[in-house]
């Protein structure tokens, strides 16, 4: 039944993808990432490889598409979200590690340079841009991870496992980019070739950063939303829900816009 649940968030998120202007090559690509799912389900003998057999496909046909404009309003947020969630796993790593320090170093810093860039007008290099996107790339998969491994543990019920499906293809896809960064040939590819590849698709990352500044009114807002949620998990120990509360509330403060595309 979960699958199944799974599966329709991600047809449904698909569908969305597509339309208006769905075409016959469209219909082709869901008809392979649908035999995919079945092949990786049979060959892994579970039923639950077929959404992310799916899934991997439809990333792959259309993750240029599925990555929104990201705002530094939302490299503010998605930093405040994963520095949350990293403290709030720190019984995880033993006597404070090194490595979970440098990881909160690194958080902060970029929440730090999150608010700095939401309250000024100031311009960033274009090489800090793909740094940027890359750093809100892999916290938007840390998010994801942890926030599905908490409903799934927590929460059994339909909507958990359709909102799971409903935003796989963001987690897939957001693994896809990081990967096609790293500058390894493949079998029969020079490394000189590699390379092009890797700057072609760092200067679509580029591409999809906005550093247009979000109003002070929705500054103060996603403020507001941080110090709100911040404060309903203090009272009522619900760091899920807090978070739900940032990603959606906040992420309409930081990226109006991009909520409009949803709908599309």
């Amino acid at each position: 039944m979960e699958a199944i649940l799974i599966t329709i968030g991600l047809f449904v998120r698909t569908i969305q993808l597509l339309l208006p202007g769905f075409s016959k090559i469209d219909v082709a690509n869901i008809f392979i990432a649908i035999v995919a799912g079945l092949f990786l389900a049979g060959k892994a003998g579970a039923i639950l490889a077929f959404p992310f057999g799916f899934a991997l496909i439809i990333a792959l046909f259309y993750k240029n598409k599925i990555l929104p404009t990201i705002t530094e309003g939302t490299l503010f947020l998605y930093a405040v979200v994963a520095t949350y969630i990293a403290v709030r796993d720190i019984e995880s790593f033993s006597a404070l590690s090194s490595t979970y320090l440098i990881l909160l170093l690194f958080l902060s810093l970029y929440v730090l340079v999150g608010f700095y860039l939401c309250v000024t007008k100031t311009k960033v290099p274009s090489f800090l841009q793909i740094i940027l996107m890359v750093f809100f790339l892999s916290n938007a998969i840390y998010i994801a991870y942890q926030s599905s491994l908490v409903f799934l543990i927590t929460d059994s019920s339909p909507l958990t496992h359709l909102l799971i499906g409903y935003f796989g293809l963001y987690f897939i896809s957001h693994i896809l980019y990081i990967l096609a960064l790293i500058p390894l040939p493949g079998k029969h590819q020079s490394f000189k070739d590699r390379m092009k590849e890797v700057r072609k698709h760092a200067q679509f990352l580029e591409k999809k950063y906005s550093d247009k500044d979000i109003n002070i009114k929705n500054t103060l807002g996603l403020v507001a939303v941080i110090i709100l949620a911040f404060s309903y998990n203090y009272f009522y120990n619900d760091w899920i829900t807090s978070v739900v509360l940032l990603l959606i509330i906040g992420g309409y403060l930081a990226a109006p816009n991009n909520f409009k595309l949803l709908s599309k």
